[in-house]
């Protein structure tokens, strides 16, 4: 999701990925060039005093851009994960777990056994 917002200050563009729950935050001058940018997780952030520090904006205008992003996004959609909990795209099975270990500890065995060849060759 992007947004733009005219401040008094110049132009904010606000970004919001919330496939991987980042938010990123800029300012551009009268002339389209940024000035100043902002980029962090949307879990751990309070949005309008990001935009207050990072952007330079008042904290009114910050305020407002706030609330306009939340009310886009359905206010944060869905929680955040909690500790320790992964997110929505990382679960995998006790299966799933097992082959990939299995796997690498087959890879390990066979670059052992190359280094072995090639460390004490046979004749």
């Amino acid at each position: 999701m992007k947004q733009q917002f005219n401040t008094s200050v110049g132009t904010v563009e606000v970004l919001v990925d919330e496939r991987s729950r980042i938010v990123s935050a800029y300012r551009f001058n009268t002339q389209g060039r940024p000035v100043a940018a902002a980029l962090e997780s949307w879990d751990h952030i309070d949005l309008a005093d990001l935009l207050t520090n990072a952007t330079g904006i008042s904290a009114a205008e910050a305020m407002e851009i706030a609330t306009a992003v939340n009310e886009e996004l359905g206010v944060r959609q869905e929680e955040s994960p909690t500790e320790g909990e992964a997110p929505d795209g990382f679960h995998a099975t006790a299966a799933e777990v097992w082959a990939t270990v299995l796997a690498a500890l087959g890879a390990l065995f066979l670059l052992a056994m190359a280094l072995w060849m090639i460390l004490h060759p046979v004749g």
